[in-house]
């Protein structure tokens, strides 16, 4: 099985250089993450607190889209110096 052999070449790189991945079983599937979709209202919030938290003009719409709710948003940082 390639995927095995690529795995364990991988994890022996990555102890090489003191970076030791622990074993999981790869059988357990994680339940889906269901949310309820955003309104129009918390879409207008997230741009105001994406703006206000200084939220670049260029990129604001796409963070917008993006961001998944209002507490997401409210933990956004801009980035500081060079092109964004």
């Amino acid at each position: 099985m390639t995927t095995a052999r690529d795995r364990a070449y991988l994890k022996g790189q990555l102890a090489s250089v003191g970076i030791l991945l622990e074993d999981r079983p790869t059988d357990v599937a994680r339940p889906p993450v269901v949310r309820d979709p955003i309104t129009t209202d918390e879409r207008d919030e997230i741009r105001r607190i994406l703006m206000s938290a200084g939220a670049p003009p260029r990129s604001l719409e796409w963070l917008v889209a993006s961001c998944p709710s209002i507490d997401d948003a409210r933990t956004y940082r801009a980035p500081t110096g060079g092109q964004y």
